[in-house]
């Protein structure tokens, strides 16, 4: 529960919030070869979350910006950040460039449209050079400095940025492969394969073969998105630097149980890791669970209201950096158009 701020309060002051979330280990800057450096909040929290006996701090921000994402499907990985450079698929469709400050918790539009048409499942991924996105099928490739898009891989396929020069090459039941990234984005080359396709791993601990989301840090890669099992349950699993599964996110669905375990999710939305942690949101509960990064232990869950206040239906998240996580919450029906925003520190 949201605690030290009344819903009276928040309703008044989040009207025009931003929310940002939980930190960690540069799940985008870390993934993405970022250049944050680390900061330490001198600013009284403006909320705590309990997930179980784990209690999180939120800082709002003013969403000066204008963000509505409208993420009405809970799609995953809409936003993405290097250094102070956020990148986020709003409403239209379009891709849009901020600015971020995490010490003095703000959020300023930098252009509102440096790419349109962006497929509807395209998941944002922004390295030191730029950030890909998918359009017309196929992963492209937009320079900071540039207003050329380049197409980045001639497949269909999304591309998820380790660091200025290394990236994952993936789509569902696909294997996932390792590529060298030009500075124009391009892939120049494959680097190995890295997670096999689903014949390879069915029946395995790593079962995901629907709608998979690749994140990247310096620990190693994670895949999220629907296993096939008995029924389609949400999951994640975590390879480490030798490309060893380490580590799963979700238990399977118990026919027999009245109740699913802890840390259940039916349907993904979106995710992301820090440091020390992993949140999953599970859109067909509304819920943000958040996990152990090494041993996938679940702490415990909150609701979308309890996270991005009254009435949120949609969640999306990006690691800003180390134990910070930006957190964009709304109503896809709201007639401000305006996204809540917070700073989630774990």
């Amino acid at each position: 529960m949201l605690k030290k701020i009344s819903y009276g309060i928040m309703i008044g002051l989040l009207a025009c919030s931003v929310v940002a979330g939980c930190g960690g280990s540069k799940d985008k800057d870390s993934s993405s070869g970022g250049s944050t450096t680390a900061t330490t909040s001198v600013r009284r929290a403006d909320a705590e979350l309990k997930f179980g006996s784990y209690t999180a701090k939120m800082y709002k921000v003013e969403n000066s910006a204008m963000l509505f994402l409208q993420n009405r499907y809970n799609r995953p990985k809409r936003l993405s950040i290097d250094g102070k450079y956020l990148y986020a698929m709003t409403d239209q469709k379009y891709l849009a460039k901020l600015l971020i400050d995490a010490n003095k918790k703000t959020i300023t539009m930098d252009n509102p449209a440096i790419a349109s048409g962006l497929w509807d499942h395209s998941h944002i991924s922004a390295n030191g050079y730029g950030v890909y996105f998918v359009k017309n099928s196929r992963p492209y490739f937009l320079a900071k400095s540039g207003n050329k898009e380049v197409l980045a891989y001639g497949n269909f396929r999304q591309i998820e940025a380790l660091d200025d020069r290394t990236g994952y090459v993936y789509m569902n039941q696909n294997e996932v492969f390792k590529a060298e990234l030009k500075t124009n984005g391009v892939v120049s080359k494959k680097l190995g394969e890295v997670r096999p396709e689903f014949t390879v791993r069915r029946g395995g601990k790593d079962n995901i073969g629907a709608n998979a989301v690749i994140l990247s840090d310096r620990d190693g890669f994670y895949c999220f998105g629907q296993a096939i099992e008995s029924r389609s349950v949400g999951r994640g699993v975590y390879y480490d630097k030798n490309n060893k599964l380490v580590a799963s996110y979700g238990p399977s669905y118990n026919n027999s149980a009245p109740t699913q375990d802890k840390g259940y999710i039916g349907m993904l939305g979106d995710v992301v890791v820090t440091d020390r942690y992993v949140l999953m949101c599970d859109k067909g509960k509304a819920l943000v669970n958040l996990y152990d990064k090494k041993s996938g232990r679940c702490h415990g869950a909150l609701t979308f209201s309890e996270v991005g206040g009254p009435n949120t239906t949609y969640i999306s998240m990006a690691t800003i950096e180390r134990n910070k996580v930006l957190v964009v919450a709304g109503n896809p029906n709201n007639k401000q158009k305006l996204d809540r925003l917070w700073i989630m520190e774990l």
